[in-house]
Formats: C-alpha cells, structure tokens, sequence
C-alpha cells in the first residue's frame, strides 16, 4: 500500500490487532485460486475470452433482469485430416469436442470485426434447436426435456459487451444491454493494490491476474482491459473518461509491484513483487501511452521508497538510545560506528546495502548480477557489461496454491509479519528496502528503455504477438548472465526461445546506481597507470610516507607464499614461525601495509599491500587475552571486495561459506561472477601490536576512517537513489 505513512507506522506503539480477527478470508481466498486454475486450465480461447471480460472489462452486464439462455451443447467427433481410398480415418487419440457454433470462421470474417482478433460465443444468442420429435400431442417432445443434460449457460449480455468492446464509444451505447461499473474488476485491482483490509488479498489476486493475462493474446487481454476509443469518435468527455480509467488501472498494477509488511515492533519491510511486474509489462508494452504513464508512476514509487529508506538510519539510531541497537545486535561483521554522528546516516545506509543481515543471509549487493548486453540486430553485435536483476517472473498453480496456504495477518488494514525471528529484525526491514530500490531503479530503467524503442513498426509486430513481452528482444539490447562456468561464457544461442525468455526477465540497474555501489576505482592487488589521478592503489615496492600520517609499528605471520614480498631485513623467525615488522599506513582512501625503510628509519616505507578503506572491517580480538602472558594485543583485520583475489597477505575467510552454498565462488585466475550474483571474496588477517594502549589506538583511528570511506560510498548511493 503506497498510500501508507511507513514513517509514522515505524515506532515503538504496539498496534492493536482489530482486522483480521473480523475478516474471514478463505471464500476469497479460495474464489482467487480456483481463477487462477482456471486460467491455468482451461483450454478452450472463445470461453477464456468471456471470463475475461467479465473480470476485467471496466463495465459489466447488470447482475439481474437479463436475458439468460440455456441449451444443450453439440457434441463433435473431430475428422482426421488423413484418409484412405476416400474414406475418412478415425482415430482413437482424438478427444470429442463441444461445438461452440457453427461457421464460426465465416460469420467472424464477414459480420463480426471484432472477432478477427476474439473469438465470441454466439452460442445462446440464435433460436434454440430442439432435437425433440415431431408431431404434436402426445407424440411432440420439448426441445430441453432431458434429465441430467449437461447445459451451458449463458447470459447474451456478456457476449454484447465483448462484441462492442472495440467498437465507437456510439454504437457501444446504442446497445440495449444494460451497464453497471464493474465490481470484480474493482475488487481485483483493490487487492492488486493493497488498498486497505484488501492488502490480506494481494498475492493471491496477482497470482490470479497473472495467470489470466497469461492465457490469451496481449492484444486482446488489453483490448478488454482498457478503454481503446478512436481519435475519430472520442469526445472531450469521453476521452477524460478513458483517461481516468487507465490511469487508475495502471496505478494499482504499479502499487502491485511494491508489497510492503509490517512487524509488531512497527518496522517496515519492502518487496518487490516481480509477477506484479510481469503482469504490468504485459498489459503497457506494446503502447508507447501506456508505456509512458507506467515509468512515470513507477518513478514516482522508486522516489517514494527511497525517501523512506533514507530515513531508517535515523530510525535506528534513535531506536537505540532508549534500547539496546538494533544495528548492534547484526553480529555478522566488524564495522565500528563513527564515534560522532555527522557519518552516521550515510554510513548506514552503506551498511545496508554491503553487510549480510545474518550469518544465514548474503549482502544485498550479492543480488545484482553481472550482465552482458548486446543486440543481435546488427553486425557487429557491440556488448556492454551491465549490473542488474531478474525483474519478471512467472508464477504456476504450485506457487499459487503456496499463497493459499500462507497464514495471514491484519493490523490496521496492513500485512503484519512476526518479529523478534530471524528474517524480521529491524537491519533486515532496512535491507528489505535497499534490495527494493534495487529492484525499482532496474525496472524503472527497463520500462523507459522500452518506451525509448518503440515505433509504428514494433508496435505493429507487437500487436500481432501473442505475448507482448515475447518480442522485447526485437525492440531492446538483449541482456544474459554472464557465468565463469558456462560453455558459451554466457552468449546467446540460435535457437534462442528459452533464452529469450531470460532475455526478458532481467534488466540492469542505472549507471549512476551502479558506479556509486560498485565501482571500487582501482583493484588493490595491481596497479595501472590507467586508473584516476590520486584514486590508484600504491604500487607493491612503491616507497610510502610515514611522517605526517596516521601509521601504527605492527608486526604480522608470513606464511612461505607471501614471504618473496619482503626483502627480508626485518624478518624474524621464532620456533618456526615468520614474523615480518610493518607499519599500518592510512594514506588516501587506502590503508597500506609497508615495510620499514633500510635502517628502519628515513621517513619511508616499502609498500607490501594496499585495501580500500571502505572495503575493511577491524576490531580487537578479546581472545588473545586467554593464555597471553605477553603484552603484546592482536587486531583482527577483514576484506570485503568484488575482485575475486584477496589482497597480499590477506587469507580467503572461509568461516562464512554457509550463504555461498552452490555459487560460482570464484578464485584465483577467474572471476566470480555468476547467475546466481556478484560475490563477495572475504578475506582476513591479524596484526599484533605491541600493547592493549597501542592496539587500542589503531583500532579506533583505523575505524574512524574505515567509516568515513563507508560514509563517502554511503553518499553516493544516496545521491543515486534520490535522483530523479
């Protein structure tokens, strides 16, 4: 429910449960899933195209006083198209089926415009023919006496309103049929929406409005669904009218797409509904109108949600001044808070998008993938790399039947989910909301390159099309993942169907969005001359600075792979174990770890490796205290980057692995860049120092800057997500 005030909601007033103990929701419940299995189901195109219009036709017959005609079907026995000397064959595969009416192609063709593009019933709409004997008295027979015949039922209203569907607004009123605002399409888009106590609804009613645009053609689909008045026979009146009525449709199919709960302890929780997004696609993509209102709406929506997220971190902070914090509570990383406030915001926000929720949980970032984006329409098949998401997705009757069976609850006209269980803590409401906005940025981006695409030619084809969404790759650059272990390194094959299909899915984030999240400038284990001036990491052997900076004497193991680093003046070995001298350097946006100078003095020091600030973690390790008879104090160092290698004297940290189960985790010599998500790589290592006084005072400089690099990214994501 986009209308919500998600601010004034997320406090520490416990709200009273009064709505869903009032509502018994299993009839519509269950009215929702067996539409959706009917459509799922039913095979016959002329029946699916009734239902359709009485769901979803913004006008509907009059619910008593019409004319209803009941009369017994005709059953067919299909004639094999095969024969032999002149006489027909009959197969054992055929099914028998029911005829519907009779010259039905012709009638279409010659009287019915509209049929040409949906077939109607004329069944029920000519003279009843009896089958009962003839003569009259005792030997006459009524044409529908017969106990137990199976009828179809039909109201010719229904069929009038279909057949005049596309016609001029004129000769639709010259209709006879009486007309009434249609109640179940209001009820479906209300659920769709999230319109008050209707939230309790809203999966199931998108499950149910997928599966019935999915069953027919898009043009029909959107020819019942939306008004499609004539320049030549619109009004001024009627124009407003049509006007109203697709911005109202669109707008609930775009709430539909942002499905936000709510937790006892008042924290918001967002998702992005990609069969929501779907069903939107098919109905707006093949008009540029359409097309246009949509991305305008949906905008408005990415704005909202990330105006929102921006004020979590406020939320946090001032949650925990009368409680323990809910940032403290994430023990999953090491990232110290700025001892003042002036970062806190920023650096929060960082923390939403790049620290795990739970041990249990990936990043946020970890669920953009890494595209490639190329055309097949010309030659040269120019390919651009793309960060970005799966945005549309499909749902089948198993899926559907999983909502149904999905306990709900309604405080206050919201969906309430449980708090205090893992999922549910107020960092994973802020993380809900960061992957939200990833989402709405991508779709957002698909939508208005779509409308960029379009012309009088593709749109044409798109009509023609039975599924809009099928032909996105002919008007758009075709997107495919990008996966080290792939044969075809993630090309497109010729046959294509089913990855058109991925194709059309996926859509990449925009590239402000991208550059602020995960543009890490120059990898630290390499240097290029090609990399920003002041932005490239100090070159390994490179001589660094030690007076007038922050730089802390350590000393660290070496373990025989790192040891060619060194020169080897300041290496001591004790009971087998090869300890290096070191200075910790804060340079720039790096911390550098450098070798003292020859003699241990001059001022200098000879880089050995170099990590981005905003890509370390540093806390005191309270375990060294245990059996420690020396002074000495050890910090416990972690990396977190999207380059696959780990930085010089860093080791892979392993400790972490649950969450990365089955993905393309990648090495040396390979990226890590899969279908399943960017990744990434952890590494750690320890420093020792020579007491608690000089441990302690690394540890709170190095985090001080540690989380004004963070803060530094955490603007740049903010800036991004509130651009309009």
């Amino acid at each position: 429910n986009n209308n919500t005030d998600y601010s004034s909601s997320s406090s520490n007033r416990q709200p009273q449960l009064h709505s869903s103990s009032e509502m018994d929701l299993a009839p519509s419940k269950t009215a929702l899933f067996g539409l959706s299995v009917i459509f799922h189901t039913l095979s016959n195109p002329t029946f699916r195209h009734l239902l359709l219009t009485a769901l979803l036709h913004p006008l509907s017959p009059e619910a008593s006083g019409g004319e209803v005609i009941s009369a017994p079907p005709q059953i067919i026995l299909p004639i094999s198209a095969k024969k032999k000397k002149k006489k027909t064959v009959w197969s054992d595969d055929f099914q028998l089926e029911i005829r519907m009416e009779k010259n039905q192609k012709r009638r279409s063709e010659e009287t019915e415009a509209f049929q040409r593009d949906v077939n109607v019933y004329t069944f029920g709409t000519e003279p009843i023919v009896g089958d009962g004997r003839e003569g009259e008295g005792e030997n006459a027979g009524p044409p529908l006496d017969y106990a137990n015949t199976c009828l179809f039922i039909l109201a010719p209203a229904l069929v009038d309103m279909l057949r005049n569907n596309t016609t001029t607004r004129a000769v639709a009123e010259e209709s006879t049929t009486s007309r009434r605002n249609n109640p179940y399409r209001k009820i479906l888009l209300s659920s769709i929406s999230g319109l008050n106590e209707m939230v309790a609804l809203q999966p199931l009613a998108t499950a149910a409005l997928h599966a019935a645009l999915s069953s027919a053609e898009g043009s029909v689909v959107r020819k019942i669904m939306l008004p499609t008045t004539t320049p030549s026979s619109a009004t001024n009146s009627n124009a407003k009218a049509d006007g109203i009525l697709v911005s109202e449709t669109l707008l609930c199919l775009c709430r539909g797409t942002m499905n936000a709960h709510v937790t006892y302890d008042g924290w918001w929780k967002a998702k992005f509904n990609t069969v929501a997004a779907r069903t939107l696609m098919d109905v707006v993509s093949d008009n540029a109108l359409y097309l246009s209102t949509a991305s305008s709406m949906l905008a408005n929506i990415r704005l909202v949600a990330a105006e929102f997220l921006m004020t979590l971190p406020s939320l946090l902070d001032s949650k925990s001044k009368g409680s323990e914090s809910p940032v403290k509570k994430n023990k999953t990383n090491n990232a110290s808070a700025p001892e003042s406030g002036q970062h806190l915001e920023t650096w929060l926000l960082d923390r939403f998008f790049f620290d795990p929720a739970d041990r249990h949980a990936t990043s946020i970032v970890e669920n953009v993938c890494y595209l490639v984006e190329q055309s097949k329409e010309d030659d040269s098949k120019k390919e651009q790399y793309r960060y970005g998401l799966e945005v549309l997705s499909s749902i089948d009757i198993r899926g559907t039947s999983s909502l149904l069976c999905e306990g709900t609850t309604v405080i206050e006209n919201n969906m309430v989910v449980g708090a205090g269980t893992r999922g549910n803590t107020p960092f994973h409401c802020a993380a809900s909301w960061a992957l939200a906005c990833l989402y709405l940025d991508a779709f957002c981006i698909k939508l208005s390159k779509l409308l960029a695409s379009l012309d009088e030619k593709k749109v044409e084809k798109l009509s023609e099309s039975t599924s809009a969404v099928a032909v996105l790759p002919s008007l758009v650059r075709k997107l495919s993942y990008i996966s080290a272990s792939s044969g075809n390194d993630g090309k497109f094959d010729d046959d294509g169907d089913s990855n058109d299909e991925v194709a059309n899915s996926l859509a990449h984030i925009s590239s402000k969005f991208a550059i602020a999240m995960l543009d890490e400038g120059e990898s630290s284990s390499s240097a290029s001359p090609e990399g920003k001036a002041g932005n490239a990491a100090p070159a390994h052997g490179s001589a660094v600075g030690l007076v007038g900076k922050a730089a802390f004497p350590c000393v660290c193991e070496v373990s025989q792979q790192f040891a060619p680093l060194f020169s080897g003046r300041t290496c001591i070995s004790n009971e087998g174990i090869q300890w290096q001298s070191l200075y910790l350097v804060v340079t720039g946006k790096w911390a550098v770890l450098a070798e003292p100078g020859h003699g241990g003095s001059g001022g200098e020091g000879r880089v050995i490796t170099a990590c981005r600030l905003a890509c370390l973690a540093v806390k005191k390790d309270s375990s060294s205290l245990v059996n420690n008879k020396t002074p000495a104090r050890r910090l416990l160092v972690a990396h977190a980057s999207l380059d696959p290698r780990p930085p010089s004297l860093f080791t892979v940290d392993n400790s972490n692995s649950s969450s990365s189960r089955g993905r393309n985790v990648g090495g040396v010599g390979g990226p890590n860049l899969g279908p399943d998500g960017l990744r990434l790589t952890r590494s750690r290592m320890d420093l020792w120092f020579e007491d608690s006084n000089a441990a302690g005072h690394a540890c709170r400089v190095l985090s001080g800057k540690i989380a004004k690099a963070r803060a530094r990214r955490g603007g740049r994501i903010r800036t991004a997500l509130l651009a309009r």
